[in-house]
């Protein structure tokens, strides 16, 4: 079945994918389109380090580190804080086995700003994935819309790919009930045929 192996990697431009040609007659194509609506990480999403409003870059605090800067003002990433609310609430990301407690919060602070300052520097962004399921060419069902997915990594493939399978499903499902429905129909008016009562 579909994975996100399936779905072809994108340019970095908006537009929709090739079609991907499945068994049953069933293409998919996907569309990644910027989600100028959703905004910084750290506004949108819990589980970031504090990060400032713009200040000048001569405001920097201790503990602070500069996340972004536009000429003279800059977005100041609270490092320390971040790191006393990792270990607080336990962060942690791959490859910190065997390190204490401290060490584990400092890094998964670090991986923290180094997400948030690639956002910054337009190293990745917001997208929303649009995905078009067909049967023989005939569109099935709406397209699915969904916004505010990281183009960073592959997780806009995966969602692309459980979308696609989901909606397959559904029109596998709804063409089983309608080939049942019209089974019984044809056994009934067989049935009252042979009694010569005309069906509509």
């Amino acid at each position: 079945m579909l994975t996100k192996n399936d779905i072809p990697r994108f340019a970095n431009n908006d537009g929709w994918t090739d079609a991907v040609e499945l068994p049953g007659g069933y293409s998919v194509r996907v569309g990644v389109f910027i989600d100028d609506y959703y905004g910084a990480p750290w506004k949108e999403c819990d589980g970031h380090g504090p990060v400032s409003e713009w200040r000048p870059r001569d405001s920097k605090r201790p503990g602070e580190r500069i996340l972004h800067q536009d000429r003279n003002s800059c977005r100041f990433y609270d490092f320390a804080a971040a790191v006393a609310m990792a270990r607080k609430d336990g962060w942690g990301s791959a490859g910190d086995e065997g390190l204490t407690a401290g060490a584990k919060a400092a890094r998964a602070a670090e991986k923290d700003f180094e997400y948030l300052r690639g956002w910054c520097n337009d190293a990745w962004r917001y997208v929303t994935i649009g995905v078009e399921v067909s049967r023989r060419g005939a569109v099935v069902g709406d397209v699915d819309y969904c916004g505010g997915i990281e183009d960073c990594g592959d997780y806009w493939r995966e969602h692309a790919a459980d979308s696609a399978r989901y909606m397959i499903e559904q029109d596998q499902k709804a063409r089983r009930a309608a080939a049942v429905a019209k089974r019984r129909e044809t056994i009934e008016r067989a049935h009252w045929a042979c009694r010569d009562v005309v069906t509509a």
